[in-house]
């Protein structure tokens, strides 16, 4: 019966939402708080504790209690214990039991929350309630199915989460639960199929519920602009309500908009407290600096979070705040800190069960160690982690540690190894249908055919990357594709279309601003016209790629960084 705990929160935050006026945090944003205080579900809250709740969720109310199951001899009935406390004050506003038939679940939270309503002078409205359509079986398994997700347990989840929707196929909420469960583990072609089924039935829901949904499944579906207009509309309509406001956050940033991420967490910040000194703002400002590349402003905003977090015990705060500290450091240059951030971060992740987390940490200790030349270091912590990516079920955490494999032991001479993980890699891309990275791996694997000296398998997959990258708008994948292809039809003698593909690289490159490679594609280009005794352009090509290269090297930026 342990599920019923679950279905019952999950029950009677609807019904508080319901009522007008009141914001249920998220279930993991609580499941995150209860795992960083220790909370026991029947746990009296002290008025410390409700401080430090306060502070870790910005919650002014807390509603907490027990249930009983009274099985068979209670005729299969269910008790209900339940207390509202004020967060600020800590003072107890109301405490009551409800008591009702396992089998009618809803009727029993649908009176506890209208008592807690009362309790807070809100009437209740009239609005059609999801729960009241779901079976027994449904709540169960949907319950069950969530409580693992919440614990960083997708794989373990995602089977309850399958069949919750198959019994209740009509309900949006139990299909966009099931879509994020296989996001998470990578199995993109399943997770965008589901967030359609959801999207199809998503017509009815209130718009609170219905803009959170879309925002999720935009994400799920890779369309970020639209999961942005989503949670844009639900700012608009709660602007008060920090949790949407860091999805919105997290989101801009994940999309690579980081001026639009600052900016929103700039507005965040003027929210009264404690709101608006929310430390969780300090780590989503370090997320958005780090996608801007300004790295020592990210330093400066992680290592706050961090001190923060580690000061109030949000450990699962200070475990994001050392990543991105880390990850800081390691771009300034500071590598035994970076290291040190790395291990904290790692640490706290295992012990808080987040194994994807933990194995995204020592995939990054892992590229300390090629900064450093370290080779076999770097081998052996990729290795770790992909252990970790199988282990849990993660496959697009499983296809980038496959791929940093191969990129290793072709480095370190191993071709055939290399090769190996990289048909792996390929295959795990291409079943999840991520076709920028599948060329990227694709591009890789020729490189190795080429030092195996297989120059016909390299030109079919430099072909593969240069027509690929064009068909999906990636002008860089589509340069490379051509640059290495001219090179492989150079050493085969085939002049003309090396010649060709050589030139649309040049071309390529000189569009987007990529001066280190127009510069070593017209090298290049120079080679083919000495080959095919075209002196007087020769000359011409070299003294072009010096004159980049030249502008290149006084050129100010990362570039020359």
């Amino acid at each position: 019966t342990a599920w019923l705990g679950t279905a019952l929160t999950e029950m009677l935050s609807t019904e508080l939402a319901a009522g007008g006026g009141l914001r249920p945090l998220p279930g993991e944003t609580v499941a995150r708080a209860r795992a960083d205080l220790s909370l026991e579900p029947a746990q009296t809250l002290s008025r410390e504790t409700l401080g430090r709740l306060r502070k870790a969720t910005g919650a002014a109310l807390v509603v907490h209690g027990t249930f009983l199951d009274l099985g068979a001899r209670g005729n299969g009935r269910v008790r209900l214990d339940v207390r509202l406390v004020d967060a600020a004050r800590g003072e107890l506003l109301t405490s009551f039991s409800e008591e009702g038939e396992e089998a009618a679940l809803d009727a029993v939270t649908s009176r506890a929350g209208s008592r807690l309503l009362e309790a807070l002078g809100s009437s209740r409205k009239v609005a059609a309630r999801r729960e009241a359509r779901r079976d027994r079986e449904a709540s169960r398994l949907h319950a069950e199915g969530i409580a693992r997700l919440r614990l960083f347990d997708a794989r373990g989840a995602e089977p309850f989460l399958r069949k919750a929707a198959e019994r209740a196929p009509d309900d949006p909420l139990l299909h966009t639960d099931h879509a994020e469960a296989l996001w998470r583990l990578g199995r993109d072609p399943e997770a965008r199929a589901a967030a359609r089924a959801a999207f199809e039935r998503l017509e009815g829901l209130p718009r609170e519920e219905r803009l959170a949904a879309e925002g999720k499944l935009h994400e799920v579906l890779g369309e970020t602009k639209e999961a942005i207009e989503a949670l844009r509309a639900l700012r608009r309509l709660y602007p008060d309500d920090l949790e949407y406001g860091l999805q919105l956050a997290a989101v801009q940033a994940e999309s690579g908009d980081a001026k639009g991420s600052l900016a929103t967490v700039a507005e965040l910040r003027k929210l009264p407290a404690p709101a608006g000194d929310d430390v969780r703002l300090d780590l989503a400002e370090a997320r958005a600096l780090s996608e801007a590349e300004d790295y020592r402003r990210q330093e400066e905003a992680a290592a706050r979070a961090a001190k923060r977090a580690g000061a109030d015990g949000l450990f699962a705060v200070l475990a994001r705040a050392l990543r991105l500290l880390g990850t800081a450091r390691r771009a300034l240059g500071k590598g035994e800190e970076a290291a040190k951030a790395f291990a904290e971060a790692r640490a706290l992740h295992a012990k808080a069960g987040d194994r994807a987390a933990e194995a995204r940490v020592i995939r990054d200790a892992a590229g300390l160690a090629w900064d450093r030349g370290d080779l076999d270091a770097s081998r052996r912590e990729v290795g770790e982690s992909l252990v970790i990516f199988r282990e849990i079920g993660d496959e697009r955490g499983l296809a980038v540690a496959l791929e940093t494999l191969a990129v290793l032991e072709k480095a370190q001479g191993r071709p055939a190894a290399a090769r190996a993980y990289l048909t792996e890699a390929r295959d795990l891309y291409a079943r999840q249908g991520d076709q920028g990275r599948l060329l990227q791996a694709t591009l890789t694997l020729a490189n190795i055919l080429v030092a195996e000296g297989d120059l016909a398998g390299a030109a079919r997959g430099f072909r593969e990357v240069a027509d690929g990258g064009r068909s999906r708008g990636s002008d860089e994948q589509a340069g490379l594709g051509d640059a290495n292809l001219a090179s492989v039809l150079l050493w085969r003698g085939e002049l003309a279309e090396a010649l060709e593909r050589n030139a649309r690289a040049v071309e390529t490159f000189r569009r987007i601003g990529h001066r280190d490679f127009e510069a070593a594609s017209l090298r290049t280009l120079a080679t083919i016209l000495r080959e095919g005794l075209r002196r007087e352009e020769e000359e011409t090509t070299l003294a072009r790629a010096e004159e980049v290269e030249r502008a290149q090297g006084s050129a100010p930026g990362p570039a020359t960084h």
